[in-house]
């Protein structure tokens, strides 16, 4: 190897991930206020794919947040805005973040698999405990692709005589999520 790879991530990909974290931190007038910070599981592009999501509500109803998964091919990470209409049990919302966005899979040639990232653009609800702070999270998002996709479809098709289905054009996120 040429290159250092850790769990399948880059550099430059590690760098932005660890900016984001430490940018999440970093926001906070002090670690002691209550129910700031949230820490989920879930499934879904706002979780990385399989994986963690960090939340930070910056101020009431703004909710920046990362995530961090596996998505069948790669480590996988987004970051992301998440806009609440409401403080109440039940919170409708508009999300926008970056990141994983596609993931293309061959089965049987693993090495083919590859993942691409992009903007992402959604909305959803919160459902929050009626006993504490934590809540569901739901979201309907609408991933913007680049060519560079389907052209990567493309090549393996001709290639290695593959087909593919098409992306649905909208993707799922379901999660639990902790508040700290």
């Amino acid at each position: 190897f040429n290159k250092f790879v850790f769990l399948n991530l880059n550099y430059t990909h590690m760098k932005k991930l660890i900016f984001t974290f430490i940018l999440l931190i970093s926001l906070t007038k002090s670690v002691a206020q209550e129910n700031k910070f949230g820490l989920g599981i879930g499934y879904g592009q706002m979780f990385g794919g399989f994986g963690i999501q960090l939340n930070y509500e910056a101020i009431t109803n703004l909710e920046i947040y990362s995530g961090l998964g596996y998505n069948l091919s790669d480590f996988a990470y987004n970051v992301g805005v998440k806009y609440r209409f409401t403080e109440n049990r039940t919170r409708p919302f508009l999300t926008a973040m970056y990141g994983y966005n596609a993931v293309v899979l061959v089965p049987d040639i693993s090495n083919l698999n590859k993942s691409f990232n992009g903007a992402t653009f959604g909305f959803g609800i919160d459902l929050k405990s009626r006993k504490n702070d934590n809540f569901w999270t739901f979201a309907a998002l609408i991933p913007l692709r680049s060519d560079e996709v389907e052209d990567y479809k493309k090549i393996l098709s001709n290639n290695y005589n593959l087909t593919f289905t098409d992306f649905f054009p909208i993707t799922i996120s379901v999660g639990y999520i902790f508040k700290i």
